[in-house]
């Protein structure tokens, strides 16, 4: 069974489990349902826009970078998530973008590209591409 196989069925599977216990555990009398009769193309979009299309292309990419590499390499850079959360966020829907929030991130990104270039991994990506060869 494919990877994205197995990510689309988990995605449908958890709105069902998600809905499920929504409706068991919640007051959903406090929620505004007529928010949906009254929306426009545009939030309707935005709805899609940030549920679906940063997941599929989320999984896309990190399958792509699973098949090419190995998983130690890969894994570091979904630490990576949310930074590119807060960078849409600020260009997508103007959100400030505060001092501690940007030294956050940079410290994130810092973390991340020095698991990234250890000496161990820069050895063991030489020996693949040597493989390779």
């Amino acid at each position: 069974v494919s990877p994205m196989a197995i990510t689309t069925w988990i995605s449908v599977i958890s709105v069902f489990i998600s809905l499920t216990m929504v409706l068991l555990f919640e007051d959903v009398t406090i929620y505004n349902w007529g928010f949906i009769s009254n929306a426009s193309i545009l939030h309707l979009f935005s709805i899609f826009f940030v549920c679906f299309a940063p997941s599929i292309l989320g999984h896309a990419i990190w399958y792509y970078l699973l098949v090419r590499n190995p998983v130690e390499s890969v894994a570091p850079i979904l630490l990576l998530v949310p930074v590119f959360g807060v960078i849409g966020a600020v260009i997508f829907t103007s959100e400030e973008l505060s001092l501690g929030l940007f030294l956050g991130g940079m410290l994130v990104i810092i973390g991340v590209a020095i698991d990234l270039v250890t000496p161990e991994k820069l050895a063991v990506q030489d020996k693949k591409c040597a493989k390779q060869s």
